[in-house]
């Protein structure tokens, strides 16, 4: 997959404040936002984003350090 399409997605999510609203920006399907963060995520070796709520948030390992 192309790395940046990967990193736009997720930083369109985290920003956006979901994957609908990141797939809309994109035109993309929903699905196809989720795999491109998920793919991140497996390249990186770590969960970004926090799923189980309503809307994803960082996790701490996505958030920039002071």
């Amino acid at each position: 997959m192309d790395r940046f399409a990967e990193l736009e997605a997720f930083c369109l999510v985290a920003a956006g404040g979901g994957f609908s609203p990141a797939a809309r920006q994109l035109g993309l399907a929903t699905s196809s936002v989720a795999r491109l963060v998920d793919a991140l995520e497996g390249r990186l070796g770590a969960v970004l984003l926090n799923r189980s709520i309503r809307s994803p948030s960082g996790t701490m390992k996505s958030r920039p350090r002071a």
